[in-house]
């Protein structure tokens, strides 16, 4: 059946005008948070390949297929998670792709706009808003056109470029997008003793009941013989960095979906990018080499300090515990998901390798 859609029918109505009219989507509901809506278009097809494809065997299949669909659109209903809906729109707005999750984003290809709007916490929409209008000026996020805090809601440019496939392949473009958040990182810095920290997560687990688990147990028990920096900046942050978050145009790097920006240890936009893509691939030799040093992904962690490090710690260098507390940090604080679990699993595979 998929997720209730009338708050989109009536933010057409608001914005547009006119009474709603049944229009035609396929949809796609994957496993995840995210449901899918689009108009049998190949242009909107190739948008929402876009969207799914990643790292991973089902991404890049699901978004071969879609493309293939795209030329003869009623072959969609042959691939699994697709079915048909209608969705009344107002005769004034046009919508040809619908992506929903805890908030709703609205695309009109041929004016190249992007709406967003509120699904189930209009607070996290005006907080979008709040974000967007203070970013520093070195940051490039999609243009913004127009919002209303009253009615949560707003417009930007339409960005149609392609996302990195996945952080160790397109590390390039990450640093890149790293760099411009450096300016965001100096807005307001504060120096956190390691301490604090570990204390902060230890808390947490405990008033969870997580503490004596395995791997947390063990995780905390290796922290101080892995190593850690005496503290940690904490300033303001993306807060949800990844590769489907970063839009690459020509030479262009654009960061978008600011929903979860707020004050936060710097280096969590830095490890949440190969954190997220484990829950796709189920590997983590790129986090083991993160806090190894070795390989491909040694040669990551030292351009992020080489350019960033100072912007994320006193003393910048390779600590092997930091992918670790970073792990803690993230399995204290959310709640049990899908991509919860993978970070938990992802906590015992870097210890095993640690300990090999």
């Amino acid at each position: 059946m998929g997720p209730d859609l009338s708050h989109v029918t009536a933010f057409t109505e608001h914005v547009g005008g006119g009474e709603p009219q049944p229009r035609a989507f396929y949809a796609l509901d994957p496993p995840g948070e995210h449901y899918y809506l689009f108009r049998p278009r190949r242009a909107a097809f190739e948008t929402v390949a876009r969207m799914i494809t990643g790292e991973g065997l089902k991404r890049r299949l699901g978004g071969y297929a879609l493309r293939g669909c795209g030329t003869i659109p009623p072959l969609a209903r042959l691939l699994p998670l697709i079915s048909t809906r209608s969705v009344a729109i107002a005769p004034d707005f046009d919508v040809d792709v619908a992506v929903l999750s805890n908030r709703t984003r609205l695309l009109d290809l041929n004016a190249e706009v992007v709406y967003t709007l509120s699904t189930t916490a209009a607070s996290k929409v005006v907080g979008e808003i709040d974000a967007r209008t203070a970013l520093p000026p070195e940051v490039d996020a999609p243009e913004l056109y127009d919002y209303d805090r009253e009615y949560p809601y707003f417009s930007e440019q339409l960005v149609t470029g392609s996302h990195p496939t996945s952080p160790v392949s397109g590390w390039e473009q990450l640093l890149q997008a790293l760099n411009q958040l450096s300016y965001l990182y100096r807005t307001a810095q504060e120096r956190v003793d390691i301490d604090s920290v570990v204390r902060e997560i230890r808390m947490a687990l405990d008033d969870r009941g997580l503490s004596e688990e395995s791997p947390f147990s063990r995780a905390l028990d290796r922290l101080e013989e892995l190593g850690l920096p005496d503290s940690l900046y904490r300033s303001p942050i993306h807060g949800d960095f990844h590769t489907r978050n970063v839009l690459v145009d020509g030479e262009e790097i654009y960061l978008v979906d600011w929903e979860n920006y707020g004050t936060d240890y710097v280096i969590c936009d830095f490890f949440r990018p190969f954190c997220v893509a484990h829950y796709d691939t189920r590997d983590a030799t790129p986090v083991v080499q993160l806090s190894t040093g070795r390989g491909r992904g040694g040669r990551i962690v030292r351009d992020y300090l080489d350019s960033i490090g100072a912007h994320a710690m006193l003393d910048p260098d390779l600590y092997r515990g930091l992918p670790v507390l970073y792990l803690l940090l993230e399995l204290s604080r959310t709640r049990k998901s899908p991509l919860w679990s993978s970070y938990r699993d992802l906590l015992d595979d870097v210890l095993d390798e640690l300990d090999a």
